[in-house]
């Protein structure tokens, strides 16, 4: 039996867990993500005193705010 074959277990449980920390990894991510958009969410609604509720996706807050910046005069086209 070669070291490689000897190895074998070794390697293939060190591929799972790869995968595991990958998988957790990207959840991580996207709770990130979620996070972000409600703090953003709740930011808007405090200073303009309005409520987004739950229907307030991420592009509907990105168009509000290219609103207000044109509404200022600033260029929203690097957004």
């Amino acid at each position: 039996m070669s070291q490689f074959d000897l190895l074998q277990p070794q390697r293939q449980a060190l591929r799972e867990q790869h995968s595991l920390l990958s998988q957790k990894v990207s959840e991580l991510l996207q709770n990130a993500a979620y996070a972000a958009e409600a703090a953003v969410r709740l930011q808007i609604e405090k200073q303009m005193n309005i409520s987004l509720g739950t229907q307030g996706t991420l592009s509907t807050i990105v168009e509000w705010i290219r609103q207000l910046l044109n509404a200022e005069g600033i260029s929203s086209e690097r957004m």
